[in-house]
């Protein structure tokens, strides 16, 4: 079962699943409420929930995650399909970090990252 660690430091991240610490330069951290996508720089990375995973079947890409949020660039041309979409959400990936992201959310933040 995978756990939620977290980072709670000042200018650098401390991932207590391997207790190493990182400096980033910039973060992609998924908002808990929205599902949706943003990135941060240097300083300015908040503290987020920390979903440590392995790769297994049905995980969701990058651009699958994207697509679900309607954050795909549109000079890909992509056309929004729901039932693409629905293929998306079904994966067990899928909620896995949905399933992460609530968890976050009860334990008061707002971000988190989907470490694989």
């Amino acid at each position: 079962m995978n756990s939620l660690h977290y980072a709670r430091t000042e200018r650098r991240t401390v991932c207590l699943a391997d207790v190493r610490v990182t400096k980033p330069h910039s973060m992609r951290l998924i908002d808990v409420n929205t599902l949706k996508l943003h990135e941060f720089f240097g300083d300015q990375i908040p503290p987020y929930a920390i979903l440590p995973h392995t790769w297994e079947a049905e995980e969701v890409t990058y651009e699958e995650w994207l697509y679900d949020g309607r954050q795909y660039p549109w000079r890909w041309g992509w056309v929004y399909d729901e039932e693409e979409v629905d293929n998306i959400k079904s994966k067990t990936g899928y909620h896995k970090i949905a399933q992460a992201c609530l968890k976050a959310q009860g334990d008061s933040l707002s971000l988190a990252e989907v470490r694989s």
